[in-house]
């Protein structure tokens, strides 16, 4: 029965599943390399399956026991760092290092100041007595310089709340100035902010001289004083001179604040914790700081 179904003499022999040896070569496919003068391929061997492999025993072995197994890892623990104390004398450094460096600018600009030009005085001042003629006109010459600006104030008869009085401002250079140079009477009532004021003289520069006029009871003699400010010298002076002040004046109003506020940051940033506690603490001693350095001073320079 199993030559007519397979049709082959013998039955064809199967290998296990498990035999994973090199096949022979048919002996139809080596008839045929051997017929057109080829050398057959023999078998190339590229492994050894059959040698004994050293497998590493593991250390904990399956049991099926949970107890048996040991899974706990072996981890380092983390050093703690020893706490650093509060540095006290970091923290004092910076409440009462501001307040030194501020005392130090101001004592250098002093210093420099002395040493330098003395401001000259540009005001000056001029009395005179006005007296009216029979009409009520006033006139009053006075010394007067091209580049100097004039003042003038008279308080007429006036009771509480009522205010009146006489005033006069002419500015050097003030061309464009409406009222410049004019004389006003001026009127205030307190009780109810009521004012007023009417134009009666003014200043005629070619002439130097002041005049006005009053009537009623306001008709008679006045003490007063004239103003007198030389602007021009004084803008001149302060160009030639005024370069150190502007520049202290910078570095106490505006690097002074900039340069605080880095060093509290860089205090933290760098970790001088007590330094940075200390720079913020002394915003509100200043409380008590800037009177001390005031009153300091006033007895060292009697400013």
């Amino acid at each position: 029965m199993e030559t007519e179904k397979g049709g082959e003499g013998e039955p064809k022999s199967e290998r296990p599943f498990f035999d994973i040896g090199p096949e022979a070569p048919p002996s139809q496919d080596r008839a045929t390399f051997t017929s057109i003068g080829a050398t057959a391929p023999g078998p190339i061997q590229v492994g050894d399956l059959g040698g004994a492999v050293s497998v590493a025993t593991p250390t904990s072995a399956l049991s099926g026991e949970v107890a048996s197994f040991n899974g706990m890892f072996q981890l380092q623990p983390a050093l703690d760092e020893p706490k650093q104390a509060f540095r006290w004398g970091q923290y004092f450094l910076g409440m009462f290092a501001p307040y030194l460096v501020f005392f130090l600018l101001i004592t250098v600009a002093e210093i420099a100041d002395g040493a330098g030009e003395e401001m000259p005085d540009f005001f000056r001042t001029e009395e005179a007595t006005l007296v009216p003629d029979n009409d009520g006109w006033y006139n009053s010459t006075v010394v007067w310089y091209p580049q100097e600006s004039v003042y003038f104030h008279v308080d007429l008869n006036a009771t509480e709340p009522e205010y009146r009085g006489v005033s006069m401002d002419y500015w050097a250079g003030g061309d464009d100035w409406e009222g410049n140079g004019f004389v006003f009477k001026n009127y205030y009532h307190s009780s109810n902010g009521d004012s007023s004021e009417m134009e009666i003289g003014e200043f005629t520069p070619s002439n130097q001289t002041i005049w006005f006029k009053l009537d009623g009871s306001d008709i008679k003699t006045y003490d007063v004083t004239f103003f007198f400010h030389d602007r021009v010298a004084e803008e001149a002076w302060w160009d030639e001179h005024g370069g150190p002040e502007e520049i202290f004046g910078f570095i106490l109003f505006c690097g002074l604040p900039v340069a605080f506020v880095g060093s509290t940051v860089a205090a933290f940033v760098r970790g001088n914790k007590s330094l940075g506690f200390g720079l913020l603490s002394s915003i509100p001693a200043g409380i008590i700081m800037l009177p001390l350095m005031a009153v300091l001073a006033l007895v060292l320079f009697g400013l």
